[in-house]
């Protein structure tokens, strides 16, 4: 039988427990990188899909601009103030206009605000716009014009399904790999 040294044995000790962290790090950062890959996808996907699915099914009827509705807006802003050194301060608020919204789902007449806010009127009073809204949903209505474009969320949607398809194909690859049998050698 033969008599190990103690460096012999530090250096083997080395090696397993270099190869053993080693393999425990691949194995974590290959399913933390799965993972990761899954949530950017889902959370490109759902939003791109919904809208998509929005524009595609929702109602389209004309709405009349009945008004405008004012409100204020704060300007924060960073840097030197002249009551303060230095670090946020709010500035003087600003008026910020929507447009009031009016039209009619079946014999309802329903309201609603446009999203975007301006320091002058983006829509005259009287004037046509599209209004959208989920089928049998009038009270989740939003203006046409404020929509994302389609083809950005056409695009997210591809980029979102790459990225899920990549996630389960690299799962799949890992599931699929054998697993090593541990072999142990006979001592003569």
């Amino acid at each position: 039988m033969k008599h190990a040294t103690i460096s012999g044995v530090v250096r083997w000790s080395w090696e397993k427990g270099k190869r053993l962290g080693l393999g425990c790090l691949g194995a974590l950062t290959m399913r933390a990188g799965m993972l990761a890959l899954l949530v950017l996808g889902v959370n490109a996907v759902v939003p791109a899909w919904r809208t998509l699915w929005f524009a595609a099914s929702g109602t389209v009827v004309d709405g009349v601009v009945v008004g405008q509705v004012e409100t204020l807006e704060g300007d924060w802003t960073t840097g030197p103030s002249a009551d303060r050194k230095a670090g946020p301060a709010l500035g003087s608020a600003r008026r910020a206009l929507r447009a009031l919204v009016e039209f009619r789902h079946g014999e309802e007449v329903h309201r609603i605000e446009a999203r975007t806010a301006s320091p002058r009127p983006l829509y005259a009073v009287g004037s046509k716009v599209a209004v959208v809204y989920a089928p049998g949903h009038p009270e989740r209505a939003a203006l046409r014009a404020e929509l994302p474009d389609v083809w950005r969320q056409a695009g997210w949607l591809l980029v979102g399904t790459f990225l899920i398809g990549w996630a389960v194909y690299w799962w799949w690859l890992m599931a699929r790999r054998p697993r090593r049998a541990r072999v142990v050698k006979a001592e003569r």
